[in-house]
């Protein structure tokens, strides 16, 4: 389970393609992987590439209750001919970040009823 806050503190710089935050939000949350952690907090960011890679690219860090610190590096691919299969399936992995090596592959689905709601939830706040 995941659940994440997507921020940008400056609108300017979240659509200007040469700012260097182009479609670029700070995340924060929670995540819950079976046998591994429970509600940790994350923190990273997600990329809307949809100039070279058209794909969200999702790179957040989560510790479990001894300190033992995780990456997760994950992304959907962009379709306009599969635009609900687009956003409805994240494909990544969790890394070890002292050792380096992928603890689990992730394949995480939005149920289709979900996907417009999340879309909605977007909010322009200041």
């Amino acid at each position: 389970t995941l659940t994440l806050n997507c921020v940008s503190n400056n609108m300017l710089s979240f659509i200007r393609r040469e700012s260097g935050e182009f479609l670029r939000m700070e995340v924060n949350g929670t995540i819950t992987v079976a046998d591994l952690v429970e509600n940790a907090d994350v923190k990273g960011s997600v990329e809307y590439d949809f100039i070279s890679k058209k794909q969200f690219v999702y790179e957040f860090y989560f510790s479990d209750k001894s300190g033992k610190e995780y990456y997760f590096n994950g992304h959907n691919d962009l379709s306009i001919f599969q635009p609900i299969k687009s956003f409805s399936t994240l494909l990544g992995e969790i890394v070890d970040r002292e050792s380096g090596k992928i603890v689990s592959t992730v394949v995480l689905k939005i149920e289709v009823k979900d996907i417009f709601p999340l879309i909605a939830s977007f909010r322009i706040t200041k």
